[in-house]
């Protein structure tokens, strides 16, 4: 479907342009290593050059792409080899917090029953991109109710790899509801500050080994 965006208002047509982007490169219409063509996206979205320009410099910051003197915008892949040390980062960072979440038992907030519930939908639906971006908020909210500010700013700066990765994944029916079952006990562990429960499932869901058999590179 053509998305116009409305050349109404200066900053609405820079974040509807970097959105329209961003969601393309996670959706898979712009594969990894492949270039992002100005004109294909002012046709697209019709919007002229400039906006475009300004979202591939945001997203370069943000990691999504790579840009190439008198080539342009790239979009950035990760190799096997990279998604294999980015799980086990998360790992650390996600088991680190995960602990002191149940050590220091700060409330769990009602977000975490939403998630589930709107994964649950999606995942009826196999809309595997829009349960990428649910994924990530669970997760996050684990690392920052550890209380760690700079702990939370790391896990941050890793959000582009989330994403590319959580999109990397087949849209498979089965697969996802596997990921949806791991994410409800995840949160029924933490809700009871079972560490032990916790950490078994994070040790399942985060396995770079294992992850990696159902990645596409």
């Amino acid at each position: 479907m053509n998305k116009k965006v409305s050349e109404n208002g200066t900053d609405s047509i820079k974040k509807k342009t970097y959105e329209y982007i961003r969601d393309s490169i996670l959706q898979g219409k712009f594969i990894s290593g492949s270039f992002v063509e100005e004109g294909v996206i002012a046709s697209d979205i019709g919007v002229s050059r400039t906006p475009i320009r300004e979202a591939f410099n945001k997203l370069s910051s943000e990691g999504f792409v790579e840009l190439i003197p008198r080539r342009g915008a790239r979009v950035r892949a990760i190799s096997p080899n990279e998604m294999h040390e980015f799980y086990e980062t998360r790992m650390v960072i996600e088991t680190y917090a995960a602990k002191r979440v149940c050590s220091i038992r700060p409330p769990i907030p009602e977000r975490v029953d939403e998630l589930i519930s709107e994964m649950e939908t999606l995942t009826q639906f196999v809309m595997a991109h829009e349960i990428a971006q649910l994924d990530r908020e669970l997760h996050r909210i684990i690392v920052a109710l550890s209380g760690n500010q700079v702990l939370l700013e790391l896990y941050d700066s890793l959000q582009f790899r989330h994403l590319l990765a959580c999109s990397s994944v087949p849209i498979d029916s089965k697969l996802l509801s596997v990921v949806l079952q791991e994410h409800k006990e995840l949160v029924s562990a933490l809700k009871n500050y079972d560490e032990e429960g916790v950490l078994t499932t994070l040790s399942k869901h985060l396995d770079p080994d294992l992850v990696l058999r159902f990645r596409r590179f």
